[in-house]
């Protein structure tokens, strides 16, 4: 009976990159799913306060790790994959020896210039020694990861996702009940669990690659990532900057309404991230075999789709806000619609990054990543202690269309010079999607203090979903086709 299930044999038949794309979106909307489940535990148990350090914890965490790991697992990782297939597993172990001296290096030139960065950050002494020390071999367990992704071993890469999801709250929890300072509980509950699966992956690539350090493999590195440093810091900049400068402006307490909207935001950034990580390699390989049709059919079914979760999260917003962080939190809806759009505007520039990545323009990434951080901050700095804390949410949405649009500019230019790429993406479609969605999600926002009228539109679009249904399957069934 199971075996004779047109879903199961479809599963079965369909290509590995496919199966890669199902398990990572699977294991995205798990891990995501989970973090999502906590968060009106965290919301309840904690003060906004002790809810809001966390998130500044977090925001810095994701900070100091640029300049601390180089982000050895992105960025060029998939060049060195292409370019050294025969050695992969050394070339992983190899980076992994860089990261260690990336961030011991970064950690003494903390311990020589702390005071200012304590006082940027908002964090104390001990936290940031605490964050330093979860992401010591951080290195080793994202570049396990790309490689599982890059081979389309989806198996392994779908339990330890998983793993690693349902651990980090279950010791935060425990942390929240036996610390006797509860405000740190989650940050020591985190970093926890990342120290203790870095360690392991440390080993495993140790062990396959037998080496710490090639002096090709290094230059490799250090080449295709260092010029991206000011480009992964001002992506880190454009996406928690907000937090220190609300928490500077307003204080922790608005810090943890504005980060519960982010929580919100990890729905649309399952499909985001998975879909990133998975198309990438894909459509490498698709460019190299001249093969650049199948991406224009497969780009413009991904935003469709990307789209219509879009409109049904803004429109069941404050219920979320509700069930996420009670009453208390309940300013947060009107920061949504700005948030779900960053997140896809993320998706465009992440499209529109692939061939700049592929021909290795490392620096046209890092200009337009660092004229949207500083666009994020002017605005944030101007409209921020004139209307709020909300402001940040807009704010933030205008330098992730800034950088979408940055980023098309340097695609056509590439276009331009090399034809292999030409045709790579229906642009005028990808504008039109952009341009429409942005209205329509402003317009549904307007709809938050008339719940009737909300309600009858949720109705509406849950009926034209039930009757382009077909129309939904066909889109899956054509990405099926094409990646095969």
């Amino acid at each position: 009976m199971i075996k004779d299930n047109k879903l199961i044999k479809k599963y079965c038949s369909a290509s590995e990159p496919v199966k890669a794309a199902f398990w990572s979106v699977v294991a995205n909307v798990l891990s995501r799913g989970i973090s999502f489940l906590f968060t009106p535990l965290y919301t309840r148990i904690l003060t906004q306060e002790e809810y809001g350090f966390y998130s500044l914890f977090t925001s810095a965490y994701a900070i100091i790790m640029i300049f601390a790991t180089l982000n050895l697992g992105y960025g060029g990782f998939n060049n060195g994959m292409l370019k050294y297939p025969d050695d992969r597993h050394k070339f992983i172990s190899s980076m992994q020896g860089l990261g260690l001296v990336s961030c011991s290096i970064c950690f003494s030139a903390f311990l020589f210039l702390h005071r200012p960065l304590i006082v940027w950050l908002g964090i104390g002494f001990n936290d940031i020694c605490l964050i330093f020390l979860a992401m010591m071999f951080y290195n080793s367990q994202v570049c396990w990861m790309q490689f599982q992704r890059y081979i389309f071993r989806y198996k392994a890469l779908f339990l330890v996702s998983l793993s690693i999801s349902i651990m980090t709250p279950l010791i935060s929890v425990v942390c929240i009940y036996i610390l006797p300072e509860r405000k740190y509980a989650l940050a020591i509950g985190f970093s926890l669990v990342q120290i203790g699966f870095n360690l392991v992956f440390f080993c495993i690539n140790f062990i396959k690659g037998k080496s710490l350090y090639v002096k090709e493999y290094w230059l490799l590195g250090l080449k295709m990532n260092v010029p991206l440093v000011p480009h992964y810091l001002s992506t880190i900049i454009l996406g928690q900057s907000d937090r220190f400068m609300i928490n500077y402006y307003c204080g922790e307490a608005k810090v943890a309404i504005y980060s519960l909207t982010y929580s919100l935001s990890l729905m649309i950034n399952i499909f985001v991230n998975a879909i990133s990580a998975t198309l990438t390699p894909w459509v490498y390989q698709k460019i190299k075999a001249h093969d650049v049709k199948s991406v224009l059919s497969v780009s413009k079914s991904i935003l469709l789709f990307l789209s219509g979760i879009v409109i049904i999260c803004i429109l069941i917003a404050p219920e979320l806000i509700w069930v996420l962080g009670s009453e208390s939190y309940v300013e947060a809806k009107w920061i949504v619609a700005p948030v779900m759009l960053s997140c896809f505007y993320s998706l465009v520039y992440s499209f529109f990054g692939i061939p700049i990545f592929y021909k290795e323009k490392s620096v046209n990434i890092m200009m337009s990543t660092l004229l949207s951080a500083i666009l994020n901050i002017v605005l944030n700095a101007i409209f921020i202690p004139k209307y709020g804390f909300a402001a940040a949410g807009y704010t933030t949405m205008i330098a992730y269309l800034f950088l979408a649009f940055a980023y098309y500019v340097n695609m056509v230019f590439l276009v331009k010079s090399d034809i292999q790429l030409s045709g790579l993406y229906d642009n005028k479609a990808v504008w039109k999607f952009t341009l429409e969605l942005t209205v329509i999600s402003l317009i549904l926002m307007m709809t938050y203090n008339t719940i009737l009228l909300r309600y009858i539109l949720l109705i509406c679009v849950s009926i034209i979903t039930i009757l382009k249904r077909n129309q939904m399957a066909n889109i899956i069934r054509k990405f099926i086709r094409v990646s095969n």
